[in-house]
């Protein structure tokens, strides 16, 4: 039973990563509609699992608001930004490198 529940869990963290993946790609494409449709799924499915701290929900969050920032609402970008700024520090530390990423990230917003 555990190998079959271990084996469930590991389908789901590679179809989330490969999703998570294919929004990325639409995004360094520039494919607003496909990358944003892309990972508002993937995000409300590891809300659900992983919880509002989880990494991969945070490393969603800095991905879309990456495409805020991109397609033109610099304001709503900086606000998720800092959200997730704070976010990461709390659950992964001030020295992470995702957490380094996020400090980074409100400077391309105009700030």
């Amino acid at each position: 039973m555990l190998a079959e529940y271990e084996e469930r869990a590991e389908n789901w963290a590679n179809t989330v990563g490969a999703r998570f993946g294919l929004a990325k790609i639409a995004a360094l494409r520039g494919q607003r509609r496909e990358a944003t449709d892309g990972f508002t799924e993937v995000l409300a499915e590891l809300r659900a699992t992983l919880g509002e701290d989880g990494p991969w929900t945070l490393a969603t969050r800095f991905e879309l608001a990456n495409l805020k920032a991109r397609f033109g609402n610099p304001a709503e970008a900086l606000a998720e930004h800092e959200a997730v700024l704070a976010a990461r520090t709390r659950v992964l530390g001030h020295g992470h490198p995702d957490t380094a990423t996020s400090r980074t990230a409100p400077t391309e917003c105009g700030r």
